[in-house]
């Protein structure tokens, strides 16, 4: 009988997979523009994404994933696209989050950090995620729901309240929040679109559980509604709030969580407590990584079962894809090298986040037109009010999708400031072609072996 995962255990695995403390010095970074950039990305995108995604799991309750979702709509070969891109983004972004555990680590422990130490460290720590994975969905489940309480509602709170108690106690706002500027469309910074839609992907993987989800038509739009709710408003809180206490010149996107957190309880000679909270930095993005790393896998394993991939890297049992993970724990072992052959840690981590990020919004935008198609081609929808509202919602997503798309190649000023537009731009492009390559390659394969 398999495992059956509880609603909290499903919100858990939801809010961890996507909700991260880790992400807040990206968008820290532009300041009091990051209230107008939440709002287009939540509206544009991540909404629009839960709704899809949770009318998508009603309609094909069973496993695969957008895998499945895309197949119904254009058959298996896009379908294999769209997980592939899911996958692939994901293997290209973990370098950049367990790089966030590897300076977590090194505060605890004292050491020095550099290139070669995140290059050595990022291998260590996805394998022991790797070997966590092979051993079954309860440890997962589990994990998830210590981790959300635990990594994110109690660092959260605990940095508003450092937020509160920088304010009352008069210390320099490094960036405050200019209403004139919330709502500044003509300077808007469009290169941080891609960062805060990357920090609200993700609301679909749990879709990869599902036979292990009891009535999941009524169960699973509960737990992503409640889920949206709680990610939207903890990024948006957590981000003006880092940007309050720190300078943009000052920001570290690896380091600087921890370095609000220490410069602040210094203020307050409450430094004894910096190991818990690095402690607690470590559950919230073990807890992510422990998800991330089984998600998509198990939606590839079902394009692997239908012959998209060698034969070779299919297991006897399609709930603990060890080959599979296997791989992916290669291919993160060689991307780790990124941190040698760049000399700026914050464009090896940019650079690690924006790509995955782009891999990310092609496959988004297959699952939106998907919706649109079925839509319009198929006698399953009844054209309700329903249906029209989430035909808007999916054209809205596709909307989105191509804008966050398009900010992909715009580079960050404060980051590049030595690289050309044409420079970056090639770069970004050829590395999204590398990535998306294999796929076309075993389409063909899969179309010739027919």
């Amino acid at each position: 009988m398999n495992y059956k995962i509880s609603v909290i255990g499903l919100i858990s695995m939801v809010i961890i997979s996507i909700d991260s403390i880790r992400n807040l010095p990206a968008t820290a970074l532009f300041g009091s523009q990051i209230i107008l950039l939440y709002l287009i990305g939540g509206l544009l995108f991540f909404v629009p994404a839960a709704f899809i995604a949770a009318e998508f799991t009603s309609m094909y309750p069973i496993a695969g994933g957008v895998y499945t979702w895309v197949s119904r709509a254009f058959g298996k070969k896009i379908g294999f696209l769209a997980i592939w891109l899911q996958w692939i983004e994901n293997v290209v972004w973990f370098p950049s989050i367990v790089a966030f555990i590897a300076a977590t680590f090194a505060y605890i422990f004292n050491f020095h950090t550099s290139n070669y130490y995140y290059a050595i460290m990022i291998p260590v720590i996805f394998w022991g995620c790797t070997y966590v994975n092979i051993h079954g969905i309860q440890i997962t489940e589990k994990f998830s729901i210590f981790a959300t309480f635990f990594g994110l509602i109690i660092p959260y709170i605990g940095l508003l309240m450092l937020a509160c108690y920088w304010i009352y106690s008069g210390l320099p706002i490094a960036n405050p929040i200019r209403f004139d500027h919330i709502m500044d469309f003509k300077h808007l910074n469009l290169s941080a679109l891609s960062v805060i839609y990357l920090s609200l992907a993700g609301i679909e993987i749990t879709a990869a559980h599902i036979a292990n989800v009891d009535n999941p038509k009524k169960t699973y739009p509960i737990a992503i509604i409640i889920a949206t709710v709680f990610i939207l408003g903890s990024q948006i809180l957590g981000s003006i709030a880092l940007a309050m206490m720190i300078p943009v010149d000052k920001i570290n996107l690896i380091e600087s969580v921890i370095a609000v957190f220490s410069v602040a309880l210094d203020k307050v000679d409450m430094t004894f407590m910096m190991p818990l909270v690095a402690a607690l930095f470590l559950t919230s993005n073990l807890g992510t990584i422990i998800n991330w790393v089984i998600a998509p896998i198990k939606s590839l394993e079902v394009a692997a079962i239908d012959g998209f991939l060698p034969s070779i890297l299919v297991d006897d049992n399609p709930n603990k894809p060890v080959k599979l993970l296997i791989l992916q724990a290669v291919i993160v072992t060689l991307l780790s090298c990124s941190f040698i052959l760049l000399d700026d840690v914050n464009q090896s981590y940019w650079l690690l986040t924006i790509i995955p990020a782009a891999l990310y919004l092609f496959m988004y935008l297959l699952m939106f037109i998907s919706y649109v198609f079925l839509s319009l081609k198929t006698n399953f929808f009844s054209f309700s009010m329903k249906s029209k509202v989430m035909l808007t919602v999916s054209l809205i997503g596709i909307i989105g999708s191509t804008l966050g798309l398009v900010s992909v190649f715009i580079p960050p000023s404060m980051i590049f400031q030595k690289i050309s537009l044409i420079h970056y731009t090639l770069v970004v492009f050829f590395a999204i072609l590398v990535f998306m390559s294999p796929a076309f390659i075993m389409m063909v394969y899969k179309k010739n072996e027919c």
